[in-house]
């Protein structure tokens, strides 16, 4: 179980990695002192090219899976994917986050992806000696780091994110 859990732990690093292509920092740089507005246009260029990026990963990954080329368990794909695009973005997301001088929000969102699923599962894993497998530890990581991207969905709630799509 700690080799598997090992081995989707180090794919979702470098699939975060490969995802994110460390392209935030332009984007930070463009961003810093703009009024939220202006900052929100590149805001939705970036997750436009994430959602690219994230899109065609999805592709590949089904790819593997439906031809059965790889070796590795289905499920540990799915995991790779679900938890590295959901880290990715949850990653970008904490970034931007800091750059409006939501630190709190921000570091809100992180907990919930690093750190708020791991009690459930410890109980989880004391209340049932089955759930005590890595299933339940990447399903949980997947579950909070999905979860934690309500968070700048509700901190960036008011900005006019809908008039800056019809753009």
């Amino acid at each position: 179980a700690l080799g598997a859990y090992g081995l989707v732990f180090s794919a979702v690093i470098v699939v975060n990695t490969i995802l994110g292509q460390e392209l935030g920092y332009i984007v930070k740089r463009e961003i810093v002192g703009r009024p939220p507005q202006e900052a929100l246009v590149k805001i939705r260029d970036q997750m436009v090219w994430y959602g690219a990026n994230y899109l065609v990963f999805a592709l590949l990954v089904l790819g593997v899976i439906l031809s059965g080329v790889s070796g590795i368990p289905q499920k540990y794909l799915f995991y790779i994917l679900i938890i590295g695009v959901s880290e990715s973005l949850g990653t970008i997301c904490y970034n931007n986050m800091n750059l409006f001088n939501q630190q709190v929000m921000a570091n809100v969102a992180l907990f919930c992806r690093a750190a708020i699923w791991i009690p459930f599962v410890i109980l989880l894993g004391f209340w049932d000696v089955s759930l005590r497998n890595e299933d339940t530890v990447l399903i949980a990581w997947a579950v909070g780091s999905v979860l934690a991207l309500a968070v700048p969905l509700w901190a960036w709630r008011d900005w006019g994110w809908t008039a800056l799509w019809k753009r």
